[in-house]
């Protein structure tokens, strides 16, 4: 982590995949009685005031901090007379990426990943492999007609000091022409089936109403 310019008592050197960090700092004077980055990477760690490693954390990037700032786009005048509220054509979807970079995976998870934690519980060490699932979505249109949709597991949330694990599947589609036409989405768990509920507006048995 890296102190931002102008926080805290000595100005330090600006980071900005962390501007508000306490950390690193320009030369040695500054350095004394200050504090050390809370994290740093094992491959990567601060030796002297001259070390610029990256950011290391497990919480979310926020949107207005590197990396995620330089796939926003460009939003100027051009973009205000063309193209606004829309996003910027150069707009890149790996904005949406929340993960520090070595945390982001190449390609969707699929379940039964082994996963391994340590120095993370008081317990010691935790190891599970993620659940396996099939979710789908089912959208009711006009005329009884009804898509089907395949979703992929695109995020995973470790909460390690609650022994939780929060799993994320999403899908995609267009929208219909008027979106208001959508009468019904369903979501439905092939391994985790929503109960029946007893009322006659309830959604069907192994879904949920969207």
């Amino acid at each position: 982590m890296a102190r931002g310019e102008g926080e805290g008592k000595n100005p330090g050197v600006r980071c900005d995949g962390n501007p508000v960090g306490a950390g690193l700092w320009a030369n040695d004077k500054d350095a004394i009685d200050q504090p050390l980055p809370n994290l740093e990477a094992p491959d990567d760690p601060v030796k002297n005031t001259k070390s610029r490693p990256e950011p290391a954390c497990w919480a979310c990037v926020a949107p207005a901090w590197e990396p995620r700032r330089s796939f926003a786009g460009t939003y100027d005048a051009k973009w205000e007379r063309d193209r606004m509220p829309l996003l910027p054509d150069d707009f890149d979807h790996a904005f949406f990426m929340q993960a520090h970079p070595a945390l982001q995976s190449p390609k969707y998870f699929v379940g039964g990943e082994k996963i391994a934690i340590e120095g993370m519980h008081p317990k010691g060490p935790l190891s599970f492999e993620l659940p396996k699932d099939t979710v789908e979505v089912k959208i009711l249109l006009p005329g009884d007609k009804v898509t089907t949709h395949a979703t992929v597991l695109d995020t995973v949330v470790l909460m390690p000091s609650e022994e939780k694990v929060t799993l994320t599947w999403r899908v995609r589609i267009p929208a219909p022409h008027p979106v208001t036409s959508v009468q019904l989405v369903q979501i439905e768990s092939r391994e985790h089936p929503a109960p029946v509920e007893a009322d006659a507006d309830a959604a069907p048995a192994g879904g949920a109403r969207g």
